[in-house]
């Protein structure tokens, strides 16, 4: 039987209920095969059933998974897993709890984009709202409008957008109706 490799996986842990300070727990879990999300459940239901995070799929609450992973945010069920990751909650939403975001909440320390603006194109058509480019975006430059009489991706800030540096929205547009060009 062949071995299994094992994924060295850091994640972020602070419950600020209890005034402790951050840290890190270091963990080995399976990843070949197996997305971020997979990682966490399998950590979860193994390892350590302290470890708070979301998943969505099984409730139809896409983009709750959104996390920080090696410094990029990600959807952790599309997110592939990796030999080495560093899993954190997204910056941009409150923490409530390891890698647990209140949603409705933005942090007080907002980050701004790192590089030049660019053009968001959207094929409406395409567009469903599912909203994961609203969620995965660092910096709110994507929102949800109706557009005649449908809901759809808008560009809501075009100098917030981290653009060609990022992608984020478009990489995560499962129907793909966003596009960024420089």
């Amino acid at each position: 039987m062949p071995e299994v490799e094992l994924a060295e996986v850091s994640i972020y842990r602070l419950d600020p209920s209890n005034g402790n300070e951050p840290r890190y727990d270091t963990y080995k879990a399976p990843y070949k095969g197996n997305t971020v999300l997979g990682v966490l459940d399998y950590i979860y239901q193994n390892l350590d059933s302290s470890l708070s995070y979301r998943e969505g799929c099984t409730h139809a609450w896409c983009g709750v998974c959104t996390l920080v992973v090696n410094g990029k945010p990600v959807l952790g069920c599309r997110k592939s897993a990796e030999k080495k990751m560093v899993i954190e909650p997204h910056p941009k939403y409150q923490l409530i709890k390891d890698l647990v975001v209140d949603f409705n909440q933005k942090a007080k320390k907002a980050k701004k984009a790192p590089g030049p603006a660019a053009k968001f194109l959207l094929k409406a058509e395409l567009c469903d709202a599912c909203g994961d480019c609203v969620i995965i975006c660092p910096v709110q430059a994507t929102g949800l409008r109706k557009v005649d009489g449908k809901t759809i991706a808008v560009h809501a800030d075009a100098p917030a957008c981290c653009g060609v540096t990022c992608k984020l929205c478009a990489d995560n547009c499962h129907t793909m109706a966003i596009t960024i060009k420089d």
